[in-house]
């Protein structure tokens, strides 16, 4: 796909490390002795698809894709854990269903056990010569002070780098058949003024920043949001955060949805700023609880999963796509496509499985 950036691109970053039975693969929280791994998820809500498996094309995957393109989202940000890791293995499903479905892909590269500067730069080039050629492999035009380039380019995202020797590596990159658009996550509160911006796509050598979430900073867009041709800003939206339910958590950090109210907070201030682009967080990060991805009452023990039931004043089968809905509405406020009158209520069809 090749578009322009700041045509307000909406973005969903996407994880593909589920498994199903056996072996419950994040479900579990990475601890195999969990007991009752299918019904006892490390999750604090649980998925209308029920614990699926990510290398499900036919099923999982096209499902994912149709409700993606219904919430009128434009681009995957697909969480990637490094060459020949389980999540590399499932990209290519992705593509062939996002390309499907309309959709285009790009990756947000995770910080794997021995991730270095140079191995980003080796990451970016493999991605390219194994997914690159795919029509679903997001390109976009989007000159920077750090890469002025005006050829359509792929995006990737870098999760906390920290190694200081980034920016060198990725001049190296620049004006090769590799270059690449690449937003970093430093730190959130560092995305409120162009001076702070600057400092990092100073140190980083990148094309700008992303913010992720309800982590570092409050995700509240109250201040006027810098802007500049020199570098590329996405800000996060989120619907709310509970990992009380994940594996190795011992202080949880809760931040309630407030029925819809949390979510709506983060977009009206966005749409109102209209940055270059909005990343929701998360599509299916079931263990921080940041899902948009439909959810269902279900019971384990003592334990009663949190739904979605009375969001936005929705009930039944309706408020399982709860969020699917609000987010076709909001993006369409946010791109400026229809009235919001016309938009209060997308129909989404639910599809039981797993």
């Amino acid at each position: 796909m090749l578009a322009t950036a700041s045509t307000s691109t909406v973005y969903a970053h996407y994880y593909p490390w589920y498994s199903s039975s056996p072996q419950f693969r994040h479900w579990n929280g990475g601890d195999s002795t969990r007991p009752d791994p299918q019904d006892n998820l490390a999750t604090t809500s649980y998925p209308l698809l029920g614990p699926y498996d990510s290398r499900d094309v036919a099923v999982v995957l096209d499902q994912h894709m149709r409700w993606l393109f219904q919430a009128n989202v434009d681009v995957l940000i697909v969480s990637w854990w490094g060459q020949a890791s389980y999540e590399d293995s499932v990209v290519g499903g992705i593509l062939s269903k996002a390309a499907q479905y309309g959709l285009r892909v790009c990756f947000q590269i995770e910080p794997y056990d021995g991730r270095t500067a140079a191995s980003i730069i080796d990451d970016i080039a493999y991605l390219y010569s194994q997914y690159g050629h795919h029509p679903a492999f997001y390109r976009t035009t989007r000159p920077t002070l750090n890469g002025p380039s005006r050829d359509p380019r792929g995006m990737f995202f870098v999760y906390t780098p920290t190694d200081p020797s980034l920016a060198a590596a990725i001049k190296t990159m620049r004006g090769t058949p590799n270059d690449a658009i690449i937003l970093v996550r430093t730190d959130d509160s560092k995305m409120y003024s162009d001076a702070d911006v600057r400092t990092q796509i100073g140190w980083t050598g990148a094309d700008g920043m992303y913010n992720y979430g309800f982590y570092g900073a409050n995700t509240t867009y109250n201040v006027p949001l810098p802007w500049s041709p020199d570098y590329l800003l996405i800000y996060a939206v989120c619907p709310g955060f509970d990992n009380a339910r994940a594996s190795g958590v011992t202080n949880p950090v809760i931040i309630s949805r407030n029925a819809g109210a949390a979510y709506d907070t983060t977009w009206i201030q966005l749409t109102s700023q209209r940055p270059e682009g909005v990343a929701i967080v998360s599509f299916n990060e079931w263990h921080e609880g940041t899902q948009i991805e439909p959810a269902v009452p279900y019971q384990y023990g003592a334990y009663t999963y949190p739904d979605y039931e009375g969001h936005y004043g929705l009930t039944g089968p309706a408020a399982a796509s709860a969020y699917l809905s609000r987010t076709a509405y909001w993006v369409n406020r946010y791109k400026n496509l229809r009235t919001a009158a016309s938009l209060y209520r997308v129909s989404l069809p639910i599809v039981q499985g797993g």
